[in-house]
């Protein structure tokens, strides 16, 4: 008798939800558990692996093109290639220091798509230390150390990008003194500059991006880079993946601010500071 209740009592739980109730499938919610691997585009998992997630927190296969990441980061891929870093040929603005010319061969990387905003800053780092608060989540953090910035790449699950990686980039393939061409009229279309941001920091994104998607590699605001700085280096840096020199005081910053004028906005100008002082034109995007 008891043996044929025990059967009797499998076949139901066999049949329904009961299942998960009372036979211990549903863990201490009782809760009907979804797949968590599944193929579609909705975000229908648990632990989502291949869809196009709205808030992933590691999600290297989604369906997209990018890779949106923690903080909604998005991660643009660059292309491994060998290009000519530094000063161009017939610039005559080019300071020693972006000179000489010389070959450089980088591996693939990811790269953000824009500079890291105070809103993706607040999430990672519970803080915004931005000077122009005012403007808003969607505009570039800044007024960061490079510290605090490379701490928030780490956070993001990535690094500060070598000034190698930035200036690969931000060239994506050009070869000219601006990376939208050889004459300065052009460089509205693309920045946030001395000539057009007032005084003030915007919102990501809002001028032309380069041939490879990225927003705002040169205006808004400088970016950190992860290098030691020395002036000399390009005379000895190595041809291949160059790391910056191996000690030094102030670290490296790429690109141009709100406040810079035509000739800081050159692909191949290079500035620098103190890795402990923070700036109200100074920001970062992060590599990886």
């Amino acid at each position: 008798m008891n043996r044929l209740l025990l059967l009797l009592f499998a076949a139901i739980c066999a049949s329904s939800q009961i299942f998960f109730l009372a036979c211990g499938g549903g863990g201490d919610s009782g809760e009907a558990r979804l797949p968590s691997n599944d193929d579609d585009n909705n975000d229908n998992d648990l632990s989502p692996q291949d869809d196009d997630d709205s808030s992933p927190q590691s999600d290297d296969d989604d369906d997209d093109d990018n890779d949106d990441d923690l903080a909604g980061m998005i991660w643009i891929p660059i292309p491994a290639g060998t290009f000519e870093m530094g000063c161009v040929p017939g610039d005559t603005n080019c300071i020693f220091y972006e000179k000489p010319q010389h070959q450089v061969t980088l591996p693939a990387f990811e790269i953000t798509k824009t500079d890291v905003t105070q809103g993706q800053f607040k999430q990672l780092m519970g803080s915004n230390p931005s000077y122009f608060s005012q403007c808003g989540d969607d505009c570039p953090v800044e007024q960061v150390t490079w510290h605090e910035a490379s701490d928030c790449c780490i956070a993001a699950g990535g690094r500060l990008p070598t000034e190698a990686e930035w200036e690969y980039a931000a060239r994506a393939g050009t070869t000219t003194i601006w990376y939208c061409g050889d004459d300065p009229s052009c460089i509205d279309a693309i920045a946030w500059d001395g000539e057009n941001a007032y005084g003030e920091t915007h919102p990501v994104c809002q001028k032309e991006t380069n041939a490879w998607g990225l927003c705002d590699m040169i205006g808004n605001v400088l970016q950190w880079a992860s290098d030691w700085f020395d002036p000399n280096y390009y005379s000895y840096s190595p041809e291949f993946d160059p790391q910056g020199p191996a000690t030094g005081d102030q670290r490296s910053q790429r690109g141009s601010g709100w406040a810079s004028p035509a000739l800081g906005s050159r692909t191949s100008d290079r500035t620098a500071d103190y890795p402990i002082r923070p700036f109200f034109e100074i920001g970062f995007r992060c590599a990886r």
